[in-house]
């Protein structure tokens, strides 16, 4: 009755085999452990993530959250004690001026 008044009649037939559809199947592969594929595979794939690895803006030579100020109770940049996120490297005279300043204002 659906299937007369809506139509789809045509995805309900599959060309396969009804055994193919259910059957088990009884590959096994083995992998290190690091994730490598040892045997079992003719290739392995590098997982993908959802997020951007080892990317470093603003000129940083590392990644936000790297380090963390205890007075501020705040996450920072490790290589120039930098809590602003969206700031840019200032270099080793930014680190200082940066622990100077963070000191003043939070101890």
């Amino acid at each position: 009755k659906v299937l007369d008044k809506y139509g789809g009649s045509e995805f309900l037939k599959t060309d396969s085999d009804r055994s193919t559809l259910f059957s088990a199947s009884s590959t096994s592969k083995l992998f290190s452990r690091d994730g490598r594929l040892l045997k079992g595979g003719e290739t392995s794939f590098p997982v993908k993530t959802k997020y951007s690895e080892d990317v470093h803006p603003n000129g940083h030579a590392c990644v936000w959250g790297s380090y963390f100020h205890s007075g501020a109770f705040r996450w920072g940049w490790r290589d120039d004690h930098s809590l602003l996120k969206s700031g840019y490297y200032t270099g080793v005279n930014g680190r200082k001026a940066n622990d100077e300043a963070n000191g003043l204002k939070y101890g």
